[in-house]
């Protein structure tokens, strides 16, 4: 117990403030417990009573620093955990981005994610690259473009078409056998109209036809000649054989020339045993296979 100072009251040991005059107790008067007598501060007993003063004090005291230990415990206690939590939710966070991350670049194969700061116009550029075919991918299938142009190009030669012989020329030849010498022109100028002249120069003779129809036929004079290298039929030539088809047909590449007459591009084959002239298209207009002169070695 505490007494007032200013009005005497007595008052408990915690009180701050005096229960009947409001006096802060700054500065007070401590009393025994037991019999109210006042003592000293540092007094352990009672001078009056014998009362032991401190026993309360420390049993206050006591109860004072239990509380507090498991105050502060419990606080620590309280803040250590909240921590703990955070850095285990941060760390969670973490690993589930970077699962998420690899399994977009690995098994999706979502090639920006590797350089997110990478432009559009380069990732553009990346899938047009990979794209691209390799230069050696290109040259085998030009390769095989070409190899296959050349196989369709060998199967129409190998089917190259016959002019079909009309019933004056199998009445002719059936007379007189293959003309040993001709000449061939598809006139342009009037519907590719078909002009064959038959040399017999064993017989002196020569027969024409218009379109297969039999024309005329009169003596021929020549100089004395040796039979052609070249063993060639009027019906083997058809308009409008390209320079590679008379290649095939006669077996040999010919001489590149130009016909001054025509004005046009000619294949000579030999020494002039065989020509061949085509138009700007490329296409046969005049074949002629002639015999060898004699004098000729």
């Amino acid at each position: 117990m505490k007494k007032c100072n200013a009005c005497k009251e007595t008052n408990k040991d915690n009180a701050k403030f005096c229960i009947k005059c409001g006096e802060q107790f700054s500065n007070f008067t401590p009393l025994c417990p037991d019999c109210k007598s006042v003592i000293n501060p540092d007094d352990v007993f009672c001078n009056k009573c014998g009362k032991r003063i401190i026993e309360s004090e420390s049993k206050q005291e006591a109860a004072k620093k239990t509380t507090s230990k498991y105050i502060e415990k419990s606080v620590v206690r309280t803040g250590s955990n909240r921590n703990f939590k955070i850095f285990v939710g941060l760390i969670s966070g973490f690993t589930t981005v970077a699962v998420i991350v690899l399994l977009l670049v690995f098994v999706i194969d979502i090639g920006n994610l590797t350089n997110p700061f990478k432009s559009t116009a380069e990732a553009e550029e990346d899938e047009q690259i990979a794209e691209k075919p390799e230069e050696d991918d290109l040259e085998e299938t030009a390769g095989e473009a070409a190899a296959a142009s050349e196989e369709e190009e060998d199967e129409q030669i190998a089917e190259l078409s016959k002019e079909e012989l009309s019933a004056d020329q199998i009445r002719v030849i059936s007379f007189f056998g293959h003309p040993d010498q001709f000449t061939i022109i598809f006139d342009e100028g009037n519907n590719n109209e078909r002009i064959d002249t038959w040399i017999y120069s064993d017989m002196n003779a020569f027969y024409t036809f218009e379109d297969g129809a039999y024309n005329d036929s009169e003596e021929y004079f020549g100089k004395e000649t040796q039979q052609s290298r070249y063993e060639l039929l009027p019906q083997d030539f058809t308009y409008g054989m390209t320079p590679l088809e008379v290649e095939t047909l006669i077996g040999q590449k010919g001489s590149e020339s130009f016909d001054e007459y025509t004005g046009l591009d000619a294949l000579i084959f030999g020494e002039g045993e065989v020509i061949c002239i085509f138009n700007p298209d490329n296409q046969l207009i005049i074949a002629s296979k002639q015999n060898k002169l004699s004098n000729e070695t």
